[in-house]
């Protein structure tokens, strides 16, 4: 039998490890730019022609390279980083594997220029499909030149799965922004087809990130600092209020970029409970630790790291940007070292009995417990004794002293804990011959559910999601009868455009401008927000940039229609969140009257389930 198992060809190895290094143009721009940083450049250019796939040219002005080293930079496994195995537990470089540059040569065709400071004359090579095709000697400036054309032009099956240029830009921008971001030291600049879109001069920290994600978090961001045995940690952390839909966040370890999944859960615990709604803060947050204990090789990419005491800096993490925003004034505070003694009133007892019947409704002032029955005569609505939601007013303190054998006699008369919290079986779509609400089983739960009978069954109501559908409706009418209301914006809102960006902002400010909005064009890609539909405050610039990000994305959703459509749910989506939950009977009737009539009453327009349901057979077998 004649053996099986043989190595493969140089080429076709490059090509397999293209698919892990080279899997798009963004990567081949993130690989050139660490290089760059890594041999001490100061200025770095990139340009970009149609999304990376016409070509992606770096030009640096750092130490440069001998013929000799040019030549062998383009073969695998070759590294100027690593001298022995114990090298590799002390990284303090971005490239070091020396993979990147023969992969990006076996699937383009790369011109390189490059000069040394101690050399007269620099060094010209060209490659294609991983072989060399030519070199001289060549007039250039000190530093490298790379520039990889026609990007996977023998690799047609790679081809067909690139994404379209303006989505590939998009991730080249990405890319370019992660390295600006721990670079500020660097003189980075960015061309789109012969467009400087970027222009980042020596800056400090703080201002490279404005200059990177824009004056919209000039009064935005807080300074963090902590310097330990462990780590050390810097950057800046957005306020609560200032949390968008679609936040900044990045993390940075010696000064390469990282996901972190469990990093992020440290520092959304640091805001919970300080954050509107579907919202997220932004961040900026640079580690820096012993080489020794980052292991970066975990990732095809290096876009993760393993570190040494994770779970001992997430808490460090957690508690930092804890502590900044409490004392930014972002956090109510009780000092326990002030002197200061507050006096508490004693209480000596309610003089007169309360008197309990069946009708009869305890208020704890968080959660309210009725008799159910028949629907409350309106004397006592308005003396609020039948509210399903917050107590109508603060229950006094003598308000508690209450007959507690009475009370156990009414107690009994409740639905037991179980019947009230049964686990719901699976969703099924509310019909119109179930969608028959029977008001005598109706109750609240957890300050966000409506459980309530069908005629064959019962339901689970996500209140607020019932709330975000029925606005839904109203705002699609009111925006295709031009009805919506607007009003000028106390503060205007600056937003920016890059030059990409700008020709499809400008077809959709012009929509806009139709339905109530009003931009002022400050400059060049530099609009000021004057008014808005009334109905989307605080969320203005949010949408607009959510319409371009969508629009070069897709390269097509730039529709009348489809701005419509955005508009309305980006309106509801804000209003829900403010809308308060149904305090009594008669409001939880008329939303539910409200969703069942609503053009779906089952999904949001975003498709998130609002109604979960439990028929009569499925609650019967639960009994067995």
């Amino acid at each position: 039998m004649s053996d099986l198992i043989q190595l493969l060809p140089e080429a076709i190895a490059n090509q397999i490890s293209a698919g892990e290094v080279t899997p798009a143009p963004s990567y081949i721009v993130k690989e050139l730019l660490e290089n760059s940083v890594d041999a001490g450049a100061s200025q770095i250019k990139l340009e970009v022609s149609e999304g990376g796939m016409g070509y992606v040219w770096v030009t640096d002005n750092g130490r440069g390279m001998s013929p000799n080293d040019a030549r062998n930079a383009f073969k695998r496994y070759a590294t100027s980083k690593l001298r022995s195995i114990d090298d590799l537990s002390r990284l303090q470089t971005m490239g070091f594997r020396g993979e990147a540059l023969a992969a990006i040569s076996s699937v383009s065709q790369v011109e390189l220029q490059t000069r040394t400071a101690d050399a007269e004359l620099g060094f010209e090579l060209r490659i294609e499909g991983g072989e060399e095709k030519g070199s001289q000697p060549c007039v250039c400036a000190q530093g490298t030149s790379i520039k990889a054309k026609n990007i996977f032009f023998n690799v047609p099956a790679r081809r067909r799965f690139v994404k379209s240029p303006a989505s590939e830009y998009k991730a080249i921008e990405k890319e370019f922004k992660r390295v600006a971001l721990v670079n500020p030291e660097v003189s980075m600049s960015l061309y789109k087809d012969g467009t400087l879109v970027k222009d980042l001069p020596i800056s400090g920290l703080k201002e490279r990130i404005l200059a990177v994600e824009g004056k919209k978090l000039l009064d935005d961001l807080i300074p963090i600092q902590y310097q330990g045995p462990i780590c050390s940690i810097h950057g800046y952390v957005g306020k609560p209020s200032r949390a968008t839909k679609s936040p900044c966040q990045y993390f940075f370890v010696n000064e390469r970029y990282m996901r972190h999944p469990y990093f992020h859960k440290a520092i959304s615990l640091a805001y919970e409970g300080l954050l509107r709604p579907d919202t997220q803060p932004n961040y900026f947050v640079y580690f820096t630790l012993p080489p020794e204990n980052v292991d970066i090789n975990i990732h095809p990419q290096k876009l993760e790291a393993r570190l040494i005491d994770e779970q001992l800096i997430w808490q460090i993490l957690s508690a930092l940007v804890r502590e900044t925003l409490s004392a930014h004034a972002t956090i109510p505070v009780i000092d326990f070292n002030r002197e200061q003694v507050v006096e508490i009133p004693p209480y000596h007892g309610r003089t007169t009995p309360i008197a309990l019947d069946s009708e009869a409704h305890i208020s704890t002032g968080r959660r309210s417990f009725g008799t159910g029955g028949s629907t409350p005569r309106p004397a006592e609505q308005g003396a609020g004794t039948r509210s399903f939601g917050k107590a109508s007013s603060r229950p006094s303190a003598s308000s508690y002293d209450i007959d507690w054998a009475s009370l156990g006699q009414m107690w009994e008369q409740q639905p037991s804990a179980s019947e009230q919290t049964g686990l719901f079986g699976p969703e099924a779509e509310i019909t119109q011959e179930q969608a028959s609400v029977e008001v005598s089983d109706l109750f609240f739960y957890r300050s966000r559910y409506i459980i309530t009978a069908l005629k064959r069954g019962i339901a689970l109501v996500d209140v607020r999601r019932a709330q975000e559908r029925i606005l839904y409706d109203r705002f699609v009418v009111d925006i295709g009868s031009s009805a919506l209301s607007s009003q000028k914006l106390m503060h205007p809102e600056p937003v920016e455009f890059s030059p990409v960006e700008l020709p499809i902002a400008r077809e959709i400010i012009e929509v806009l401008e139709r339905l109530g909005f009003a931009l002022a064009e400050e400059a060049e890609g530099h609009y000021e927000i004057l008014s808005a539909p009334t109905a989307l405050e605080g969320e203005v610039s949010e949408l607009l940039r959510l319409l371009i990000d969508e629009a070069l994305d897709s390269g097509l959703e730039r529709s009348v229609d489809y701005i419509h459509e955005l508009l309305a749910r980006s309106m509801a989506e804000a209003n829900a969140a403010r809308k308060p939950f149904p305090t009594g009977r008669a409001e939880a009737e008329a939303l539910l009257a409200n969703l069942f009539a609503s053009s779906d009453p089952n999904l949001t327009p975003s498709g998130r389930l609002i109604v979960s349901t439990l028929t009569d057979l499925e609650l019967s077998k639960r009994f067995g």
